[in-house]
């Protein structure tokens, strides 16, 4: 008899198709596995208002390289081979060379969000390009919409182009309606996630999570319902307690973005799948 995966939050197919990654037939098209959001500081360049972290150049958290150490086991004894890195802007963290050393190398698909500010130099830009030309796995998104400020976001896509480095401009959030109300976008409430829809109603978004710069977990890649930290976990053993979390999570009729981010900015008690 087969059982669901490790990991897999709806157990709907019952028994149909194989588990076995290995073997699946669908497994190239399935949206279940791990995809954790890693963000390695909340110090920006920019202080966009729609901003999930509200991040901001005030602001000055960063994720250390023994912290990157301990993620980087995380993802290896977890089987975790598909992450984004996100900020904040991540050449605000002054060690970020040495921490995407330990995160980058041994995944399948690196995403690497940035508003290109680290092109607004050449000579800096192109010692950035040359350390990120170095990862074949990588894509560097480049954010290029009304909220951010695009004035670099020229010359960082030609730097790209030159050192060869895969990269995409992220034009299609240009409406409020692909806001999420989380940190200071909460003020834009007119968007369809705020109105209408949960970002994770979506079967792929339910297999998203983000990890903090201290290494805590959230079940939200906007930074929402923490439920534990990677330290916890740094050995394996995390896709049952995923399941866990997110099984009671989508247990709860949540009826939009809004009201989740309201629910858990009034609870300061972490999300809590088995009273721990």
């Amino acid at each position: 008899m087969q059982t669901p995966c490790d990991i897999c939050i709806e157990e709907d197919c019952k028994g149909k198709h194989s588990c076995n990654c290995n073997t699946c037939k669908l497994s190239g098209k399935c949206p279940r596995f791990l995809h954790p959001y890693i963000r390695i500081t909340t110090k920006c360049t920019q202080a966009c208002s729609h901003c999930c972290y509200s991040c901001s150049p005030t602001k000055n958290v960063m994720m250390s390289v023994q912290t990157a150490q301990d993620v980087k086991e995380f993802l290896d004894n977890n089987n975790i081979d598909v992450i984004t890195l996100t900020g904040g802007e991540f050449f605000c963290n002054s060690e970020w060379a040495d921490i995407f050393e330990l995160l980058i190398p041994n995944r399948n698909y690196v995403r690497l969000i940035t508003n290109g500010d680290w092109a607004a130099e050449t000579a800096f830009g192109m010692k950035v390009v040359e350390i990120l030309s170095g990862y074949n796995n990588l894509k560097v998104s480049i954010s290029e919409d009304k909220w951010h400020n695009v004035k670099n976001v020229k010359n960082a896509v030609k730097l790209c182009k030159q050192a060869h480095i895969n990269y995409n401009t992220g034009k299609y959030i240009d409406t409020e309606a692909s806001i999420v109300p989380v940190g200071r976008a909460d003020m834009l409430f007119s968007g369809m996630y705020s109105m209408f829809a949960t970002y994770c109603s979506n079967p792929i978004k339910r297999y998203l999570f983000m990890i903090d710069e201290i290494g805590d977990i959230f079940k939200c890649p906007f930074g929402i319902w923490d439920f534990d930290n990677i330290k916890t976990y740094i050995e394996g053993g995390f896709a049952p307690r995923f399941k866990e979390v997110g099984q009671l999570f989508h247990k709860t009729f949540i009826s939009n973005c809004y009201r989740c981010n309201m629910m858990y900015e009034f609870n300061p008690k972490r999300l809590n799948a088995t009273n721990k």
